[in-house]
């Protein structure tokens, strides 16, 4: 991820829509420090100064703001160390490994008056701006049910944190499901609980790697997520929205692709096909708010994980970027970022009591069996 916003950043300074421009990479490996400057200056003929401790990035009086891609356990630290360093911070999704961890680098930006935006990129994925447009467009009339479904391959060695929950917490249900979590607040707004089945089937993982869920929406639809982390023979992925008067179809879960809007009483029309129609009549201001010129590829709509044009990426970062410099607050800021982890956390809460959760008792601190340890490990219990 780190390399996607090397390229990110990289793609927006030969674009000339960024307001900020990257100027100094850090990690504690060297060698990947080195590619990430290397990805940058093959695309921008521009060399990035490498810094050899993160304290050199913060001591540096040319950095306004630090982009944090890190293993979940290293945000809040690293944050608060940025944030005290008077920096501003973007950091990478999820915002955090427990509430706690998340509340202080809230309330630590908060007091410095500095941004604080988190790196949810499927909201910003212009299938999934269609979807939401779709929905509150009331195409298919009242929602009633989501189910959603992604079933990945087990992660190589290189990313066996992943399944340390001191270190990732879940790769199921935070690494995988906040990227759900955020769009299904986007989609039909606040979850109010949720009950969740776990289950670990490869030997090698310290936690779980599959994930049922059932979720309770407060205006009353219902969803169904499944997460399969230790899949086999490639990556699947689908989405259904039904509502009281047609469904919404989705072949992946990153996008709204090779699906169809299908309405009571009409012909099924190709996802594809409504949403370069919604697209075009757009209202040329709210387009440039929801998808900014120069930061998506409007000829190429299917997702591509590996180009951050065309995963959401660009968006974010222009977005981070422009709140930086107008002062504002970014479209997903400690809030919002808090919100989906807890949603994620709720539903860890409720497979370890094998009882229904609910989101609210999770953020107020009601609800802490799961987090717990985690949070003696972090320096937060």
């Amino acid at each position: 991820m780190g390399l996607r916003h090397a390229r990110g950043y990289a793609g927006l300074e030969r674009a000339g829509v960024a307001s900020g421009r990257l100027v100094v990479v850090y990690d504690a490996d060297p060698e990947r420090a080195a590619r990430a400057a290397a990805a940058f200056a093959a695309l921008t003929g521009r060399t990035l100064r490498a810094a050899s401790t993160l304290g050199e990035v913060l001591a540096d009086g040319e950095v306004d703001a630090v982009d944090v891609v890190l293993p979940t356990a290293a945000h809040h630290p690293v944050v608060l160390t940025a944030l005290r360093a008077r920096k501003h911070v973007l950091v990478e999704k999820p915002f955090g490994l427990t509430i706690r961890a998340c509340e202080k680098m809230r309330s630590e930006a908060e007091r410095a008056g500095l941004v604080l935006a988190v790196a949810e990129n499927y909201r910003r994925v212009p299938t999934n701006r269609a979807l939401r447009g779709a929905v509150e467009e009331g195409v298919i009339g009242k929602p009633r049910l989501v189910a959603v479904h992604v079933v990945q391959p087990a992660p190589a060695d290189h990313h066996a944190w992943h399944g340390d929950p001191m270190v990732g917490g879940s790769l199921p249900l935070l690494e995988l499901a906040v990227h759900e979590a955020d769009l299904l607040r986007v989609l039909f707004g606040e979850v109010e609980e949720v009950h969740c089945t776990t289950a670990g089937f490869d030997a090698h993982e310290k936690s779980e790697d599959a994930a049922c869920a059932v979720l309770r929406f407060s205006d009353g639809t219902l969803g169904q997520l499944a997460v399969l982390s230790a899949g086999r023979a490639g990556e699947h992925g689908g989405r259904v929205v039904a509502g009281s008067s047609g469904t919404l179809v989705s072949a992946r879960w990153e996008g709204w692709e090779r699906g169809s809007v299908i309405a009571d009483g009409a012909t099924a029309v190709p996802s594809e096909e409504w949403v370069r129609a919604w697209l075009g009549r757009l209202a040329p201001e709210r387009r440039q708010t929801l998808l900014p010129d120069r930061t998506w590829v409007p000829d190429l709509l299917e997702v591509d994980i590996q180009d951050p044009f065309r995963y959401g990426i660009a968006t974010e970062l222009h977005d981070f970027v422009a709140a930086v410099a107008a002062s504002r607050r970014p479209e997903v800021g400690a809030e919002e970022g808090t919100a989906a982890v807890a949603i994620c956390l709720a539903m860890l809460e409720s497979a370890a009591a094998r009882s229904t959760i609910a989101v609210g008792d999770v953020l107020s601190g009601r609800v802490h069996r799961w987090q717990a340890e985690v949070d003696r490990g972090l320096g937060l219990g």
